[in-house]
């Protein structure tokens, strides 16, 4: 099943038209598994949802999973709530098993994933890259978003005044504790995957479009 007929007559760039096509169709059935990651207030969210949408994958995030489950009756709720109102991260094993879950749900509905500032720590990366290893697919491109700390800073104090608050957004002093704490952990992510190879650096300032064809240009190259 790898041969196609191709018609080989008419202009050069008929001919060449008809083969691309074929191309574009092979890479488009291929699995594809992005991330989107960067400080909070960096703009993952609206750039993974838009690679999700262009890309027919499903849209991972970690802190939206949690949100949810913190809104239920149910015994994780009850661990995951004081760390969401403090803006500190929540532990591997309750996230892990959230994104299981969720993996479960979705899996063979569409083409792929795109995690959305997942994985946060060393452990989640190991045992994501095992997940995907079961699924015989893999990490495609790591896509970091960056933005100065001072504009991330009025970022999430100008969410904070929005419907898509997180609890961190309500004072300077969470936002700043959740921007220390990311950080103390940025650089052990950022280097598992730029030694992997599939880490490209993204500049995050500008508008939303501009820094979406920044970051489509990378993902069409991983792919």
């Amino acid at each position: 099943d790898k041969l196609v007929k191709v018609d080989g007559m008419g202009t050069t760039d008929e001919v060449f038209q008809r083969i691309n096509h074929h191309v574009i169709e092979e890479i488009n059935s291929k699995p594809v598994n992005i991330m989107v990651y960067g400080f909070p207030g960096s703009g993952k969210t609206t750039q993974a949802k838009k690679l999700a949408d262009e890309f027919n994958l499903t849209y991972i995030s970690t802190s939206e999973l949690l949100k949810a489950e913190a809104e239920t009756n149910s015994q994780l709720a009850e661990q995951v709530k004081p760390y969401l109102d403090k803006g500190l991260l929540v532990p591997d094993e309750i996230v892990i098993r959230l994104i299981e879950k969720k993996l479960r749900e979705s899996d063979g509905v569409n083409r792929g994933y795109v995690f959305k500032g997942y994985p946060r720590t060393l452990v989640q990366a190991y045992i994501l890259d095992g997940i995907m290893q079961k699924k015989n697919c893999a990490i495609n491109c790591v896509v970091n978003l960056q933005v100065p700390q001072l504009e991330l800073v009025k970022r999430l104090d100008a969410r904070s005044k929005t419907d898509d608050r997180m609890p961190y957004d309500t004072s300077a002093a969470t936002i700043v504790a959740r921007l220390e704490e990311h950080s103390q952990r940025n650089d052990a992510i950022v280097n598992y995957y730029r030694n992997n190879k599939i880490l490209v650096d993204v500049d995050g300032k500008g508008c939303k479009d501009d820094v979406y064809k920044r970051i489509k240009e990378h993902v069409h190259r991983a792919i």
